[in-house]
């Protein structure tokens, strides 16, 4: 868990004890190694047999490209990286829902143990110190992998209801 010092000069000790109930939340919930799991783990498995492919079949290569500088390793891992990477990239699009609920269900189980309140004041206070993005719309290679603050801190106040 990775505490910025910006947090501590601007978060009240409520505000704090919420923010670090929704990060306990990820790490009990083990949200980094589902992560590893859905997106890093089959992109490398993939790009390793790539370029493990394009190493053993490289003389057939050889004749329709000339690789000759190259050579037969350099060859491999450069299919293996190249592919790692396209995979890596093209993960976040199929991921892009899931990444998006690991969030509200964070903030889901901070509310359960702390003051809601304190959650969406630290939302409120952490989003204002972020820099800001143009107005106009621009065009993301990623898809969105969070919700925004708006929509947490709306799913906040639901549960908030709910709950009374």
């Amino acid at each position: 868990m990775f505490f910025d010092s910006t947090y501590f000069d601007n978060l009240s000790s409520e505000e704090l004890l919420a923010v670090c109930a929704h990060e306990f939340n990820h790490i009990n919930k083990k949200h980094d190694m589902q992560k590893i799991k859905r997106q890093i783990l089959p992109a490398l498995l993939v790009g390793a047999l790539l370029g493990f492919l394009a190493y053993i079949n490289f003389n057939v290569l050889n004749s329709f490209i000339s690789l000759n500088q190259v050579g037969q390793l350099s060859f491999g891992l450069l299919i293996m990286l190249v592919s790692f990477i396209i995979l890596l990239s093209a993960s976040f699009y199929f991921n892009a829902e899931w990444l998006r609920h690991l969030e509200p269900h964070s903030d889901m189980s901070a509310v359960s143990y702390v003051n809601g309140e304190a959650l969406i004041s630290a939302l409120t206070k952490l989003s204002k110190l972020r820099p800001k993005k143009s107005k106009h719309k621009e065009s993301r290679f990623f898809p969105k992998t969070y919700p925004t603050v708006e929509q947490r801190i709306a799913n906040i106040r639901g549960a908030m209801e709910r709950t009374d």
